[in-house]
């Protein structure tokens, strides 16, 4: 099963097993993914309780900005904002898109 989220105007996340990906109309390649951690978590009585995973997030602009007019600057500054508008969906939504991703174990903080 795929769940589709429309984060913002230009950027939406599909996720579905163990995968997320992210698709924009802004000029960015984006990534997010959860990561296994080397350290496993242990519980109170030190027996292994589950994997931990690190949310990872990317993003690398297309290709370099030209500003030849004050549209062009703010065409940049609109993408860049609509980039960390995402960022932040992203990071205040890890946990539930890692259960949606159908990850098992815990996402560090």
């Amino acid at each position: 099963m795929k769940n589709k989220i429309l984060v913002t105007e230009n950027i939406s996340i599909e996720i579905s097993k163990h995968k997320i990906e992210i698709f924009t109309r802004i000029p960015f390649n984006i990534q997010v993914s959860f990561e296994e951690t080397i350290d496993p978590t242990l519980d109170e009585g030190g027996e292994l309780f589950g994997k931990r995973y690190q949310l990872n997030i990317f993003a690398k602009p297309k290709y370099m900005d030209e500003c030849m007019s004050i549209d062009d600057v703010s065409y940049s500054i609109s993408n860049y904002r609509e980039l960390k508008a995402f960022w932040k969906f992203v990071e205040n939504n890890k946990n539930n898109l890692f259960d949606m991703a159908g990850y098992e174990g815990e996402v560090e903080a």
